[in-house]
């Protein structure tokens, strides 16, 4: 190679930029090449070349200084993201990010077809957009931008360890999860959250692992929120964000997947923890943990978007057509079904159109009257007296075989017969295939809100149909905190080597042992046995 191509270049503000450069200087190399008598594979020896003397040229020299990846953020993003048998494909994948842009390797990711790869994808894609090096080209409140911008957190909690922790009940625990669910409506906005904001709860084993994990995918702008209201109702609990995503999918087997939705009218309710005598996570996770280590993999998502009082409005004036004698199938009718038609008699009013067809309306809206159903009236009371939020429930199970995966996928659906409630509702699951499946893997790996998918939930309900496993309902295979948590002693000095990182209530604090010059034998000597007690808690959690 003639000199270096490198000596005078200038310092790249774009990637664009930089790519651009590069192209330049490998046709000049291919050039010198061919007039060396090279005829075959030049323009790849031409890269190979231009790349290996690039990759010695120092990155201040070569990048802007408001674009460098400084060591640490360098380290950060190949310790946070574990290997993968796909990583090639990624790093292509992630090459047309930096080309052409991220939807146009959407795009590419949505014609393989690969639910793995597209679930790895997305693991890839939010780290990589965390760094700041790239901007979404979509609109905030669009489903890309608001899946992109969200942050995964595993959540454990320890078994209760004193006595008073152990005399509750799980209806006293499940009560603090209908008080979380209703603090998290904060993450509205305008008066029925008509963009949709939501968050997601999870429950999942992934492919090759031996643990049951807790999830919740938070929108970035939320975080806090999200960490104040789990730290109010379970002091204890330990929040970690996960910035390698779990991965469920066999790409060698099958996969299936299926959405809940009710066998009745929304606004009857499902049964709910207070009718229940078994914590109800129970018979979800005893699923979840027969599965096999290698080759399945299963996962619940709860999808929750505030929906302010919409739902409350519309029950209300269902329950008072019901409470007049309509029956709720016509109540639900003539709410939802017969909206234009008054709108119609409107236009009759003002058109003047004969009294006959008036009493033909009429006759047709007291349809379905009969003597009052007190037992209906009584459970839409039920449903209406707690705020009620929109819902997706997804069930994705994947093994050796689709055959395999059905089962799998059968089971977890039969553990929500436990919800089931007699002349009111219960869930029922439809099990999606051809390209309605593939969207389902697509809106399961990006966390997406499927409208026409909505369930409406009170907090009863969905506290009963999802909450965190504590106390009396662990499972042999349910990861749990191994260890008590404890604040960083404010004692405890600032400077000297980092020995670790003590995560308490939603706050990540660097341990130091203070340098050798620092420490005196009489200031540990006020230490008691309990305080080094603390000092281990502190380290190990």
């Amino acid at each position: 190679m003639e000199g270096s191509f490198f000596k005078e270049m200038p310092k790249f503000k774009t990637p664009e930029e930089e790519l651009d450069y590069l192209r330049a200087h490998v046709a000049k190399r291919e050039e010198e090449l061919i007039g060396l008598g090279h005829i075959e594979h030049t323009k790849e020896n031409a890269i190979g070349e231009v790349i290996e003397e690039y990759k010695n040229v120092p990155a201040e020299k070569a990048v802007h200084e408001s674009n460098i990846i400084n060591k640490k953020e360098a380290e950060g993003i190949v310790l946070q993201l574990k290997p993968e048998p796909h990583d090639i494909v990624m790093e292509e994948l992630l090459g047309i990010v930096i080309t052409k842009g991220i939807k146009n390797a959407l795009s590419v990711v949505e014609a393989m077809g690969n639910p793995h790869i597209d679930d790895d994808f997305h693991r890839v894609l939010v780290q990589y957009l965390k760094t700041g090096q790239v901007a979404l080209d979509f609109r905030e409140d669009s489903p890309v931008y608001k899946s992109l911008n969200m942050t995964l957190f595993e959540i454990t909690l320890p078994p209760p360890e004193d006595e008073a922790d152990k005399s509750k009940g799980f209806k006293e625990f499940i009560g603090a999860m209908e008080q979380f669910y209703a603090g998290m409506q904060s993450i509205s906005i305008g008066k029925n959250n008509e963009k949709e904001n939501y968050f997601t709860l999870e429950v999942a084993l992934q492919n090759k692992s031996d643990e049951v994990i807790v999830y919740a995918g938070i929108p970035n702008k939320h975080i806090s929120l999200f960490e104040k209201q789990i730290l109010a109702f379970y002091h204890n609990a330990k929040i970690r964000e996960v910035t390698d995503d779990y991965n469920i999918f066999n790409e060698n087997g099958g996969s299936v997947g299926a959405y809940a939705s009710f066998t009745q009218r929304a606004v009857m309710p499902i049964k709910t923890y207070d009718n229940i005598e078994h914590d109800p996570m129970n018979p979800i996770l005893n699923v979840f943990s027969k599965l096999k280590t290698s080759g399945e993999g299963a996962a619940i998502q709860i999808v929750i978007a505030p929906a302010g009082d919409k739902f409350i409005d519309e029950f209300h004036k269902i329950l008072d057509d019901v409470k007049s004698g309509t029956s709720v199938k016509h109540a639900d009718d003539n709410f939802y079904k017969f909206n234009k038609a008054f709108l119609k008699a409107g236009k009759d009013l003002f058109f003047g159109h004969k009294e006959k067809k008036e009493e033909e309306n009429k006759e047709k809206y007291m349809k379905g009257r009969r003597a009052v159903d007190e037992g209906a009236v009584e459970k839409i009371g039920n449903k209406i007296k707690s705020t009620i939020m929109k819902a997706n429930i997804r069930i994705i199970a994947s093994g050796d075989s689709k055959e395999r995966a059905e089962a799998v996928l059968r089971e977890i659906e039969s553990s929500f017969n436990q919800f089931s409630e007699a002349a009111s509702n219960s869930f029922v699951f439809e099990q999606l295939s051809g390209s309605d499946l593939k969207k389902l893997f697509h809106d399961f790996s990006y966390r997406t809100f499927s409208s026409d998918k909505t369930l409406p939930m009170n907090l009863k309900e969905l506290a009963s149909v999802f909450h965190f496993p504590v106390g009396i309902g662990s499972q042999p295979q349910l990861k749990e905190a191994k260890a008590g948590i404890a604040p960083v002693p404010i004692e405890m000095g600032t400077e000297g080597i980092v020995l670790g990182v003590n995560s308490y209530r939603g706050r990540d604090t660097d341990i130091h042992m203070a340098p050798a010059g620092h420490r005196q034998d009489e200031h540990y000597a006020q230490y008691d046995n309990s305080r080094y007690q603390e000092w281990g808690r502190v380290l190990l959690s």
